[in-house]
């Protein structure tokens, strides 16, 4: 009749094999008490092992992770926490039968934990290794791993997570577990990261280009040397990412993302320095200073990675508002600048290239992108208010008029 016809789909819930053990030989436990639970709620029932120590569950496929317990009538049960693939390609093995401790694991990389680790615990010790195998545990989303009951005796505790861009160092700790007792262990891991070719001749070009602000020869460059100096300072951290990897990976970005947006925002600020020194107005302030003493002066800020990092947590919709915002204190500067000396025009017009700076971040999606150009722009107007603090500068503003 033309109608729809459905037709019911079952998906098969996974198969999770279990053994049971007991006593330092690792017999296998007959008729031992199995019970499953998980982070989802499913019929079930105790189940009882075979000859071999054996039984099988049926777990569904929207569960992720589930704990099984075993009991016996002569010892203390005894449990074990598995993410479901892992039961799956693994099994499950539980020993009954020791005495018992617990490890509590907390995987971190810098000063920050690393969520998500998958970290191996392989007993070393005999008693250990009476009744326990290999097995591997998840951190949670805090880079912890709560205790679980574990058989007495040497473990040793290693995790080596990968992450795209970097190289990691496994980290490896020797625990002891013993009776009734919690041992802490906390995995340090180590990143390392080898900067691109590309993007090191990427900064070594604009590093060049940095120097061409300051390469005429018919004008005073201090003002625009001033500025360069800003631009250097933000491309330092592109040093410091390779130096310090760790510190990218603790916010959650790949280096290479973090250079690319430091260079990419840094070609921006050079391009907006050299346009606004350039501009006619200020070309005949340079020429008419060009007999005045020559002076290297460095903005007196610093660009540091920390700081750039706090704007990456800030995330871009709020850095593009903190701009907007010292974009207008700085107007009000500039403003009150207008009647204490004879040219603002450096200023002014670096201050009206950094505006046009902050609305093209309107248009970018990538929120790394935004953030080092935000950054770039403040440590920019950063320096203009700062320019009138430097007398040398200052004489050269009040060698031109208006």
């Amino acid at each position: 009749s033309g109608g729809l016809t459905h037709i019911p789909l079952s998906i098969e819930p996974y198969t999770v094999e279990v053994q049971v053990t007991e006593g330092p030989e690792r017999s296998p436990a007959e008729r031992a008490e199995v019970t499953v639970t998980g982070d989802i709620e499913w019929p079930q029932s105790p189940k009882r092992t075979d000859p071999n120590g054996n039984v099988k569950f049926k777990i569904p496929r929207s569960a992720s992770r589930v704990t099984f317990t075993a009991r016996t009538e002569t010892a203390q049960p005894v449990e074990a926490d598995y993410r479901v693939d892992q039961a799956v390609q693994d099994g499950v093995n539980l020993a009954v039968g020791a005495e018992t401790g617990k490890i509590v694991i907390e995987t971190r990389v810098g000063e920050r934990p690393w969520p998500g680790v998958d970290v191996r615990l392989t007993p070393v010790s005999e008693d250990a290794a009476a009744y326990a195998n290999e097995e591997t545990v998840t951190t949670d989303s805090n880079g912890r791993r709560k205790g679980q009951n574990l058989p007495t005796g040497e473990y040793e505790v290693s995790a080596q997570p990968h992450l795209d861009g970097v190289e990691t160092t496994a980290a490896v700790e020797p625990v002891t577990v013993r009776n009734d007792a919690t041992t802490e262990v906390t995995l340090s891991i180590g990143v390392s990261y080898s900067m691109p070719e590309a993007y090191r001749d990427r900064l070594g070009d604009l590093r060049d280009r940095i120097g061409e602000l300051t390469a005429a020869t018919n004008r005073d460059v201090a003002i625009p040397r001033y500025y360069g100096t800003v631009l250097t300072s933000v491309l330092d951290l592109v040093d410091a990412v390779e130096s310090s990897p760790e510190r990218v990976v603790e916010a959650w970005i790949a280096p290479d993302a973090t250079i690319e947006a430091l260079l990419d925002a840094t070609e921006a600020g050079i391009t907006a320095v050299g346009g606004a020194m350039s501009e006619r107005r200020n070309v005949k302030l340079f020429g008419a200073a060009e007999s005045m003493p020559p002076a290297e002066v460095d903005w007196g800020g610093t660009a540091t990675l920390d700081a750039f990092l706090d704007q990456v947590t800030e995330g871009g919709e709020r850095d593009r508002r903190a701009l907007r915002d010292r974009l207008e204190e700085t107007d009000s500067v500039l403003d009150q600048k207008w009647g204490e000396v004879n040219e603002i025009a450096p200023a002014r017009k670096l201050h009206d290239r950094v505006g046009e700076l902050a609305r093209e971040t309107g248009g970018i999606d990538d929120e790394l992108t935004v953030v080092a150009r935000v950054y770039v722009g403040i440590c920019l107007l950063d320096a203009i208010e700062e320019l009138f603090e430097h007398d040398a500068l200052e004489e050269r503003l009040n060698s031109g008029s208006y």
